[in-house]
């Protein structure tokens, strides 16, 4: 029977046990012989006995819990060994999880290495070819610069820090009918860092944008051109540096104008001349570029026809962001009754829009 603690008297006689699952002591024969006895007897015979009891269950606990006295040393031990594989085995399964990470971090070190390794090739060569073409580069610039003051359509180019200015002669702007008009002189501003360009002109005249633009594909404002399909050719040129192929494309696109685009028709305005310069038709200076017959007009506004003089552009659409579109052409009484004039845009808006423009342009100042 195991965990029982057997008790004997003197002479070995078992006379209980000690069931150590439950701390129960059994008395498992008649110890009183069968024989007659006072409860003085029996409470002295039980004291006899649980006391034999005590100190076998004592001696016999010393006995096992003693490593020099014990005989079965594992069972001394056995708590102990179940603990330190417990832990041993929770230690190594850390380990593992640790190696795990670890060999994850060397692949992904690894890989972050290769991409450095080949990102250094990719820079010592591109240093290379950049040291290379450095000298050519400059030297293009400079060939670029020299072919442009060349050119029989500039005059000069002037640099101010970042900024390239293209100076051009005097030029001509041809339509599709093969009508030619003074355009006049040109500065062309092209920053080829980022695009850039802005036109000012010598012969600005009132156009679709205001009433004083140097080409009828750019704003007064701010010498904005919109360029259209050629926008990225020049974005392109730019970006490669190629100044004087930029050049002689931005000297094209002056010289074309497109009369099927509602900018392009005010190209009217301009002077209309024939092969020797000489002046055929009249521009109109500040007038819209409405069709006019003679020398009267039908007013936008109202329909009667009033003398061409007293002609003015009027905008009846503001898109909210400092632009007025939709010109008409007006007579004096209208301008002067449902017209108001906006200083900061020297021109006259209808009175439906006027408050939101002035508003526009009063926010403007306060910022």
């Amino acid at each position: 029977m195991q965990n029982v603690i057997h008790i004997t008297d003197d002479v070995g006689t078992q006379i209980a046990h000690i069931d150590e699952g439950n701390g129960v002591l059994y008395i498992p024969f008649d110890v009183f012989n069968e024989q007659e006895a006072t409860v003085e007897e029996i409470r002295e015979l039980l004291s006899l006995v649980i006391g034999i009891a005590q100190e076998k269950y004592f001696s016999v606990l010393e006995l096992r819990s003693s490593w020099s006295k014990s005989p079965n040393k594992d069972d001394l031990t056995k708590s102990f060994k179940e603990s330190l594989r417990r832990r041993t085995s929770e230690q190594i399964n850390r380990d593992k999880r640790d190696l795990e990470n670890a060999e994850e971090s060397i692949r992904g070190y690894q890989q972050k290495l290769k991409r450095n390794y080949d990102n250094s090739i990719r820079l010592r060569n591109a240093i290379a070819q950049g040291e290379s073409n450095a000298n050519s580069a400059e030297t293009k610039l400079i060939s670029d610069l020299d072919s442009i003051v060349k050119h029989d359509k500039f005059e000069d180019v002037t640099i101010e820090g970042g900024r390239i200015i293209l100076h051009t002669i005097p030029l001509y702007a041809y339509t599709k009918e093969n009508k030619r008009y003074y355009m006049g002189k040109y500065s062309v501003e092209v920053n080829m860092d980022n695009s850039d360009i802005k036109f000012t002109g010598d012969n600005a005249r009132r156009s679709y944008w205001t009433h004083k633009d140097p080409h009828p594909h750019v704003s007064g404002r701010g010498g904005t051109a919109y360029l259209g399909n050629v926008g990225g050719t020049i974005a392109e040129l730019c970006s490669q540096y190629e100044l004087y192929a930029l050049a002689l494309v931005i000297v094209d696109y002056l010289e074309n104008v497109n009369i099927e685009d509602i900018a392009g028709r005010h190209v009217q305005n301009w002077d209309e001349v024939n092969e020797a310069g000489e002046i055929i038709k009249k521009g109109y200076v500040n007038k819209s570029a409405s069709e006019m017959n003679g020398n009267e007009f039908e007013c936008d506004h109202c329909g009667e026809h009033e003398d061409r003089d007293e002609a003015y552009t009027v905008y009846n659409r503001f898109d909210g962001e400092g632009e007025t579109h939709g010109e008409e052409l007006w007579c004096g009484g209208c301008t002067e009754n449902e017209a108001t004039w906006i200083e900061q845009n020297d021109e006259y808006v209808a009175d439906r829009i006027a408050a939101e423009v002035r508003e526009y342009f009063e926010n403007e100042e306060e910022n």
